[in-house]
């Protein structure tokens, strides 16, 4: 399954895909996502240390490519390929309200 990593540094944030994920540990409960340090999603993350994690269907899937496709160095990806900024609760990064779940997360290493 494809999903959709947000990320957020100040004003600047991002939505991009990943495909390579996987929840590691349930207690403590721990997630791992692998994105290339090159680009603007991994700078986000590294500077806030926090992410969220969106669980997507294939209903959305032109956004989803779209959102692959880009960089969002200097565009707002989440207008560009139409998805709308969820508030999330717990990391300053959106959620992605087209989604069907959802993980807020903070970097541990």
């Amino acid at each position: 399954m494809v999903i959709l990593i947000t990320s957020k540094y100040k004003e600047k944030d991002n939505v991009m895909t990943a495909a390579w994920h996987s929840p590691i540990s349930f207690d403590p409960s721990l997630y791992a996502i692998v994105i290339g340090k090159e680009g603007f999603s991994h700078e986000l993350i590294e500077k806030s240390k926090e992410f969220g994690v969106n669980f997507v269907d294939s209903k959305i899937k032109k956004k989803v490519l779209c959102c692959g496709r880009i960089s969002g160095k200097d565009r707002d990806k989440f207008k560009f390929c139409g998805l709308t900024r969820k508030k999330s609760k717990k990391i300053k990064a959106p959620l992605v309200e087209e989604a069907v779940a959802w993980y807020e997360c903070k970097v541990i290493e």
